[in-house]
Formats: C-alpha cells, sequence, structure tokens
C-alpha cells in the first residue's frame, strides 16, 4: 500500500504556532518533526475513514467512524522534537471500521520548548548571635543543631549587671572588676576549640587571673554570646 502522506498548514493559529494536519495510510507509519527548539503538542489523533478517497485501495471501501485516540498519541509525542506515529491497531486499536481500511489523521503544532531556570544560589548567611547568662553557681547548657559547633564569640564576668531573668531582690554588693577577669581565653580552651554541639557555661575559679583575685567573694553573672557554625 502507497503511502500518502497530508501536511497542510491550517489557517488558524494554535498557541502561537501553526497547526499540522497529518494523513498516514493504514500499516504506514510517518515521523512527526519539530525544528530545533520546538516541541510536539498533539491537538487532535483520530483513527477511522473520513471519507472514501483518502488512503483508497479497494472499490468496496466506505466512510466509518472516525474514533478519537487524542489521549493516547499525546502520551507517546507530547513533549519531544520527533515522534514515530504508525497507523495500525496495535498503536489506535482495532475495531469494527478495521475492515474499511482506516487511516490515521494527526493535528499537531510545535511549541516553543520550556526553558527551566538555572536554580538561584542563595549566599549564606552569618548565623545568629545568641545570649546567654548565668549566674553565681548556675549553670548552662549551650545547645546547636546537630552538625554545627557552638563558637562563643565574646563573652565577660560582672558584678555589676545582673542577668535580664534575675529577680528585683536586694542585690549583693558589687565592685567593678570586669577589666581584671579573663574569660574569653578559658571559653576558647573550653568551648571553641573542642568543636562540639554544646558547652556549659558557668563561673569557674579558673576564669579569675592573678591580678583579679580581689574579685573572688562577689556575686557574677557570666554574660557570653555564641553562635551556632557549620
Amino acid at each position: 500500500m502507497a503511502l500518502r502522506v497530508l501536511a497542510v498548514l491550517l489557517a488558524v493559529t494554535l498557541s502561537c504556532a501553526y497547526a499540522r494536519k497529518v494523513e498516514i495510510c493504514g500499516g504506514e507509519s510517518e515521523t512527526l518533526r519539530c525544528p530545533q527548539g520546538g516541541e510536539i503538542h498533539i491537538h487532535s489523533a483520530r483513527w477511522g475513514r473520513r471519507a472514501s478517497s483518502t488512503c483508497h485501495t479497494y472499490s468496496w471501501v466506505k466512510p466509518c467512524k472516525m474514533a478519537d485516540y487524542t489521549d493516547r498519541i499525546q502520551s507517546f509525542c507530547n513533549g519531544h522534537a520527533s515522534c514515530k506515529v504508525k497507523a495500525n491497531g496495535y498503536m489506535f486499536g482495532y475495531f469494527s471500521c478495521y475492515w474499511n481500511e482506516p487511516y490515521a489523521e494527526v493535528v499537531y503544532t510545535c511549541n516553543k520548548k520550556a526553558t527551566t531556570a538555572a536554580p538561584t544560589t542563595v549566599a549564606p548567611t552569618e548565623p545568629a548571635i545568641r545570649q546567654a547568662c548565668v549566674a553565681g553557681k548556675d549553670m548552662k547548657l549551650l545547645h546547636c543543631p546537630s552538625g554545627s559547633k557552638v563558637l562563643i564569640t565574646d563573652s565577660y564576668i560582672s558584678t555589676t549587671q545582673p542577668c535580664e531573668q534575675e529577680g528585683s531582690g536586694e542585690e549583693p554588693e558589687a565592685v567593678d572588676c570586669e577589666s581584671e577577669i579573663y574569660v574569653q581565653q578559658y571559653f576558647n580552651v573550653i568551648c571553641n576549640m573542642r568543636r562540639s554541639p554544646t558547652c556549659v557555661l558557668a563561673i569557674n575559679q579558673a576564669m579569675f587571673a592573678k591580678e583579679g583575685l580581689e574579685c573572688r567573694g562577689y556575686h557574677h553573672y557570666l554574660h557570653a554570646q555564641y553562635q551556632c557554625r557549620y
């Protein structure tokens, strides 16, 4: 059976592209193609016989129902730059019109291929600075999420700046000895160098420098700023 393919540019436009109508005689195949940068979109696909004269071989053939197989051919071809369509019962299905030499009628457009935007790279942000404070002999566990580490960026002991959560009762005698106490060096060793997700915040006698001995015996407040670094 000779292959007869009719490609017609319709006057109307679909999805900003000219529609192409292809008729494929039974048993033959045709490759639908789009130019570079385009992709196939099937608008209709029918299988049967609309006219006796199309793909005509025998005098006894007559028109019969054109069955709709749009969904099936869309699943094969949509989104591709080319697609081979074969006019047979395997691709379109078998039905009563088969004895009247059915042919395939496909209408499609070549749409511009959608482009996927490159993922946006978000610059890493500086970890939030957190505040912590303990008073006297209290202790507090600084805790960061798994995979990160506690980094104490600033710390000091004061007898004049109580923690915010401290009550409003009578305060012990205060003396300003912050400059005589070396706290950050202590936490550099105890916490920062350990690169651990946890660190205990507590006042230790090892924090007091030799020249700061007169600060011992007062009610102290340990203030710290820290970050969770990855």
